[in-house]
């Protein structure tokens, strides 16, 4: 209602400075506010629930017909009814420094933790003798690195 209320008020004849005066807000916000609904009527002001999510098409298609235009990122973001005209900065900003495939959308948020499948120790009794030989192999390789680390250590001690 605030909004309408604005929009009215420019549009029955006053300037954006003398109606951002009236309301005690900033110009810009009048003016995008009177351009919004000018293009896309009261769907260009409603509150918005959630955040747009662009597909990498349509931002190339925005940022090239602003470009094709002559247009400034305020008029191209009104044209599009895209919230705030910075984002068409960003997007320009990132095809700078990063390249055209890092306007793609991405996930959001934290990823997912997986869970790693732990193996549960086998009982002796359930384990097959090959695997038993296994074990007893490793043990002893461990068990032979470890008493030429320790004599290693003694030697150097000395």
């Amino acid at each position: 209602d605030f909004k309408l209320n604005v929009i009215n008020f420019y549009l029955e004849g006053n300037s954006f400075l003398s109606t951002a005066k009236h309301f005690s807000i900033d110009t810009s916000q009048v003016r995008h506010w009177c351009s919004a609904y000018q293009l896309h009527g009261i769907e260009g002001i409603k509150p918005r629930k959630s955040k747009a999510i662009y597909s990498l098409e349509l931002k190339m298609h925005i940022l090239s017909h602003m470009a094709k235009h002559s247009l400034s990122t305020r008029e191209t973001a009104a044209l599009f009814n895209i919230p705030t005209f910075t984002t068409l900065w960003e997007w320009k900003n990132i095809i700078d420094i990063h390249g055209i495939k890092a306007l793609a959308p991405k996930k959001k948020g934290r990823p997912t933790l997986t869970k790693k499948k732990t193996e549960l120790p086998k009982n002796d009794k359930d384990k097959s003798l090959k695997e038993l030989l296994k074990e007893l192999e490793y043990l002893r390789a461990e068990n032979a690195c470890l008493k030429k680390l320790q004599e290693l250590q003694e030697i150097k001690r000395r």
